[in-house]
């Protein structure tokens, strides 16, 4: 008679240390989701800045800088007039005269004035990198946005290939794809590569969760789910607590990046180093049984070959 899974786990009795502990490795998958997440928050921030022009910005003093000096195509002679005051806003620039013209300089796309970010020399985020600001200041809401619809076909997705191939299998190919995938969004030359990227990420990283969040609930009876639950949202708090601190100590974003999804990597160390250990702690051992060693080396291939041929019929 086939016994159901809660059966099987009722017979067990009460939770034991093996499945904690599996419990427990699989809730570390939720650090990489919290960070897709939620990392839009320090690499897509909008540090405050001023619109300025490289024409009208002497590296001395701004008083004793002529407007023949400031502006080729100006129609003041040089030495007419100097700059008395201006007004820096975040997409215009206003420079006053002292002939009482004044000139005003636009930020953005086709404008001619720069952008000066008042931020750390060492931070930088996807605004201050490609000027995401002014008229073209949506487009770091736009990238969080279209993430989010990855999300959302990500669940729709992998919610049944899970029911169909298994969840552990959704849950090593997402990770794995996850790492790659962020790697590439940490190297993006261009804008929209960095959204196209992120839209995977977001496919990818929602097939993550689900799969992970099932898989750990499965570990235990129905009884137990509310604290599984609760257990599981409170790793999802830790890496919300986490990514502060990181982006504090690597403020470029495309560092911030790699050290949030390159950790993952150590995932598949463990799944290596616990498949693996077992064959070659035994075939490292072979010499040290007692016979003769080469003879003892040569029987333990044999076996291992003999297997091989004999599992072919198993995976008909």
């Amino acid at each position: 008679m086939k016994l159901q899974l809660d059966e099987l786990l009722s017979q067990l009795g009460n939770p034991g240390k093996y499945q904690k502990v599996i419990f427990m490795l699989i809730a570390l998958n939720y650090l990489p989701v919290v960070f897709s997440h939620v990392i839009m928050a320090f690499i897509g921030s909008t540090p405050k800045h001023q619109c300025y022009s490289k024409s009208f910005e002497s590296k001395q003093d701004s008083q004793q800088m002529t407007s023949g000096n400031l502006i080729d195509n100006s129609s003041m002679t040089a030495n007419q007039s100097f700059i008395v005051d201006k007004r820096l806003n975040k997409c215009r620039a206003e420079y006053f005269f002292q002939s009482e013209q004044n000139v005003s300089v636009v930020c953005g796309v086709g404008g001619a004035g720069k952008i000066n970010y008042n931020k750390e020399p060492r931070e930088t985020t996807i605004v201050t990198e490609w000027n995401l600001v002014c008229d073209i200041g949506y487009l770091s809401s736009l990238a969080n946005t279209i993430f989010y619809v990855g999300v959302m076909l990500g669940s729709i997705f992998f919610g049944h290939i899970a029911d169909k191939f298994g969840r552990r299998l959704v849950m090593l190919l997402t990770l794995f794809m996850s790492i790659f995938v962020g790697v590439g969004i940490a190297f993006a030359p261009w804008y929209w590569l960095f959204v196209a990227l992120r839209f995977i990420q977001g496919i990818l990283i929602q097939g993550l969760h689900t799969s992970s969040c099932t898989l750990a609930m499965e570990l235990f009876l129905p009884k137990y789910w509310s604290h599984a639950g609760v257990l599981l949202e409170c790793f999802w708090g830790f890496g919300v607590m986490l990514l502060p601190a990181l982006a504090y100590l690597i403020q470029d974003w495309r560092y911030l990046q790699l050290a949030t999804c390159l950790p993952s990597i150590l995932a598949f160390g463990y799944i290596w180093f616990a498949t693996s250990f077992g064959y070659y702690g035994l075939t490292w051992k072979l010499t040290e049984l007692a016979g003769n060693k080469y003879l003892n080396f040569f029987i333990g291939g044999a076996v291992e070959f003999v297997a091989y041929i004999l599992v072919l019929p198993v995976t008909k």
